[in-house]
């Protein structure tokens, strides 16, 4: 045998170092790193949400293919429900990656509502009353508040989550003003009056995510309570006195259900594109705490 040449190492013997390599357990510094600042949070939650949205739609288009909703536009909307109920379950069942996937919720979800305040698609119905403000204003609040207060439930120690729920509550100020007026105006049936009494509640309550002791959980809960409460107002105008046959039959109800499913993707991908952009700064700041 030649004096140069190398005895080959046992495969077994070097296999328990690689094995220790792989398994080194994680640092208690990076488990709680990743507590306080996710890199990717709610990957898998948002594609079961997305799916849940996608049934509500393809509901809603059945139900307006038999007549129900604003008279005349039973086969538009129908069809637009079941357009977006095909995009939404593709975006949650195909692998596409984290930003992107919620890049296109905000898409499709924005399109939609932009539709129904034209008068057309699933939420067309908030068009028939004429109070385009108070549903800009509505729109505006509940996403913002809903996609601020999920931040702060996953970025509690993060000093931008503050700052970002105080920004979604400015936004949700000419909301405020709105229902505050409702809230004045004797001539407004009681149950509209009495709803947005409770919806500035509701906004209000928002700011108690600022409170260390409310984030988490309890920031989640609120982001609940204003994905269905706020829209649960517009279900009510079908008791509103100048409501008749002309609006047509379940029209407010089904477009407050069509809200609710179309604000929760749109909230859902902004906060996880706020996720995808804010999360490194937000574990820097945690890890030079620590």
């Amino acid at each position: 045998m030649s004096r140069f040449s190398v005895v080959p190492s046992d495969p077994l013997q070097s296999r328990p170092r690689v094995q220790a390599q792989r398994e080194r357990p994680l640092l208690a510094s990076e488990v709680l790193r990743d507590d306080a600042a996710p890199l990717q949070p709610g990957r898998t939650a948002a594609r079961l949400w997305l799916s849940a949205s996608a049934v509500v739609l393809a509901g809603l288009g059945w139900a307006f293919q038999r007549g129900a909703g604003v008279p005349g536009l039973g086969s538009e909307s129908a069809l637009l429900s079941f357009v977006a109920a095909g995009a939404l379950s593709a975006i949650a069942l195909l692998p596409f990656p984290y930003a992107v996937r919620a890049l296109l919720s905000v898409v499709v979800a924005s399109v939609m509502l932009v539709l129904g305040l034209r008068g057309a698609g699933p939420v067309a119905g908030l068009a028939v009353d004429g109070g385009i403000g108070r549903d800009i204003a509505r729109l505006l609040a509940v996403v913002a508040l809903a996609t601020a207060l999920m931040f702060r439930a996953r970025y509690a120690e993060f000093t931008r989550s503050r700052a970002l729920l105080l920004a979604a509550f400015a936004v949700a100020v000419p909301f405020i003003i709105a229902e505050a007026t409702l809230v004045g105006d004797v001539s407004a049936a009681l149950s509209l009056r009495a709803w947005a009494t409770l919806n500035v509640l509701v906004v209000i309550a928002c700011l108690l995510g600022l409170m260390p002791a409310a984030a988490g959980i309890g920031a989640d809960a609120l982001a609940g309570l204003v994905l269905v409460l706020i829209p649960a107002e517009i279900a009510l105008l079908a008791w509103n006195p100048l409501s008749g046959p002309e609006t047509g039959s379940f029209t407010y109800p089904l477009t407050a259900a069509a809200f609710v499913a179309l604000c929760l993707p749109a909230s859902l991908g902004l906060f996880q594109l706020l996720s995808w952009a804010l999360a490194p700064e937000a574990r820097a700041e945690s890890a030079n705490r620590r």
